[in-house]
């Protein structure tokens, strides 16, 4: 097939200025799809439909981090690393203390500056963040509210997550949404406690319901989608193509005033 300068200058002019995919996915499937009941008469439907298929498979998240989160004076090992990742250790801020327990058992909740958890990991690869898993308790006097915080690439913090009602009996938090976060190359998240009634109060990470091998806290993600080349160049410039040849043989059919 001839491709002319005109085609290439729509295809170039139809297409977003970043090919990251957050952004030129919902552009592609926004343009294309509402098109597709049209393509019918013409064949097209079944193809094109088939191609965005294809390109906008939902992919799941791997384990980034994971920690099993076992009780220490000082930091808890990662238990789970992905390839390439760089894992930083559960620790605690220089307020708190280690509470009793086999799980990772925090006490000194005064609401200072460095009273916080804390953990993340650096990456050769960058990643895409998918969500956030963990279950945690209190004591009667631990904290009653958390909050969650990120920090990405070196960047400032972000909230994340605010539970304003901890538990005593426990709970999971499972599938915290971190899509937001993408081209990650270092993550550093702290988990601030808030209400405490007294400083011997303790905030406790254990492990997850029906999980195994048994963790406290996951983090998943991906590796960052480059910019489209190869195979994925081909499928945007192909389905521009079935686009234009779509609206080439509509306009066709239309009949000419004479």
């Amino acid at each position: 097939m001839f491709y002319s300068p005109l085609w290439f200058s729509r295809v170039s002019e139809s297409l977003p200025q970043s090919f990251e995919q957050p952004t030129w996915l919902p552009k592609l499937k926004s343009a294309l799809i509402p098109r597709a009941a049209a393509w019918k008469n013409h064949g097209l439907a079944s193809a094109s439909l088939l191609l965005i298929s294809f390109v906008t498979t939902t992919v799941t998240g791997e384990v980034i981090v994971g920690y099993e989160a076992l009780n220490s004076p000082d930091e808890s090992a990662v238990s789970d690393v992905m390839e390439n990742v760089m894992a930083f250790e559960l620790s605690r801020g220089l307020g708190l203390m280690t509470g009793s327990g086999s799980t990772f058992n925090s006490a000194g909740w005064n609401e200072e500056s460095n009273d916080y958890l804390e953990w993340g990991w650096s990456s050769s690869d960058p990643l895409d963040l998918t969500d956030l898993d963990l279950r945690y308790d209190r004591s009667n006097s631990g904290p009653a509210e958390i909050e969650i915080l990120l920090a990405v690439n070196d960047g400032n913090f972000e909230s994340i997550f605010v539970d304003s009602d901890v538990s005593v009996a426990g709970e999971d938090n499972l599938d915290i949404d971190l899509s937001a976060f993408s081209n990650v190359t270092s993550a550093t998240f702290r988990l601030l406690g808030a209400h405490a009634d007294a400083f011997t109060g303790t905030f406790d990470i254990e492990p997850m319901t029906d999980v195994s091998p048994p963790r406290g806290i996951v983090v998943n993600g991906i590796t960052a989608v480059p910019e489209p080349e190869g195979l994925t160049l081909v499928l945007i410039a192909s389905l521009s193509g079935v686009f234009l040849f779509a609206e080439a043989r509509r306009r066709s059919s239309i009949p000419r005033a004479v």
